[in-house]
């Protein structure tokens, strides 16, 4: 969840959204080169203060985002990425911003969807957490609103 953020908006977007790479995060690129598959570095980012930091810096950085760009801009640009079977799905949740090339193998995220799909992704993760919690014995201590992939029919919501 905390390195999520950060590759969107940095990774993919940010030679448009930064083209003098003034986006103040100074660990870039150890984010982009985790050996960990879309997640920080347990190596450098283990405990919790740090991974809720990072986390915090990168919710700092999407309203940075919102704050300096117009509707008009997020909605001209867009990161273009492989198709794939899981997209299908997610595409559900969106209501506009999302579309595929005539050949179906690549998608087409419009900025503004881009920002909506982090948003989308954190709160299913939460939600994910909270499902793990409860497997566990554990309380959930707050409730996840009912939005983005893990309110779409068809995805596993199962409790155990």
């Amino acid at each position: 969840m905390a390195s999520l953020t950060y590759r969107w908006v940095i990774l993919r977007c940010g030679v448009i959204l930064f083209p003098d790479g003034d986006h103040g995060v100074e660990d870039v690129q150890s984010i982009a080169d985790s050996p960990s598959d879309r997640r920080l570095d347990d190596e450098e980012y283990w405990e919790l203060p740090v991974i809720l930091d990072m986390l915090g810096g990168g919710i700092r950085l999407a309203q940075q985002v919102l704050s300096e760009r117009t509707v008009g801009f997020m909605y001209s640009h867009s990161v273009t990425s492989e198709a794939s079977a899981s997209w299908d799905m997610m595409l559900q949740a969106h209501p506009e911003g999302i579309t595929h090339s005539e050949d179906m193998t690549m998608r087409i995220m419009r900025y503004d969807a881009m920002i909506r799909h982090i948003y989308f992704e954190e709160t299913t993760h939460l939600f994910n957490i909270q499902r793990l919690k409860r497997a566990q014995g554990l309380t959930a201590v707050s409730e996840v609103p009912r939005v983005g992939y893990w309110a779409v029919e068809g995805w596993d919501v199962s409790e155990a």
